[in-house]
């Protein structure tokens, strides 16, 4: 008798337990396709660790993130700081202070001072999103690859390196 209520327990938790899952399933399908209407695009080359970008293509062996700083500066075709600027509707507009790093030929379209629009944002009551980021674009034409918020002179995401060392080892000729 014990042994007959545990398997009758046993199906009704198993029955229970696919009916649930169904229903997330169908859930979060819905959800998705609510997410990504038909006729949007979805850039994924950015986080494909092997994205080739433009004539003068870079191919990476692994994700950006997991190369060393020198590895990512060297990499680098443009190399910028961008600082958050909090706006009346609690927006935040990323304005370039300074392009650390340009090579040559990379006809990159911004120039110091310009918004940044690909690094606005809304962010969320009761978050901290950093004084503003370090962005990283690899190829020709540059193409962004990664972005590092920092907070005074410290780029959190980068092993808190100071951005004057982060200068430092972008152009080491350069006065520290």
């Amino acid at each position: 008798m014990l042994l007959q209520k545990f398997k009758e327990g046993l199906a009704w938790g198993s029955g229970f337990a696919i009916v649930f899952f169904g229903i997330g399933y169908l859930v979060f399908g819905v959800l998705m396709s609510v997410r990504f209407s038909p006729g949007d695009t979805v850039d994924w080359d950015i986080l494909d660790s092997s994205a080739e970008i433009g004539p003068n293509s870079v191919s990476l062996s692994k994700p950006f993130f997991e190369y060393s700083i020198d590895e990512q500066i060297a990499m680098s075709s443009v190399i910028m700081l961008v600082s958050y600027e909090e706006q009346p509707d609690s927006s935040f507009r990323a304005r370039i202070d300074e392009i650390l790093k340009e090579s040559d030929g990379s006809n990159f379209q911004y120039s110091e001072g310009d918004e940044y629009s690909a690094m606005n944002m809304y962010p969320e009551k009761q978050t901290y999103h950093g004084e503003g980021a370090i962005v990283f674009f690899i190829g020709t034409p540059p193409r962004q690859k990664a972005s590092a918020s920092y907070s005074g002179d410290r780029i959190m995401t980068l092993g808190n390196i100071p951005i004057s060392k982060l200068r430092e080892k972008i152009d080491p000729s350069a006065d520290a």
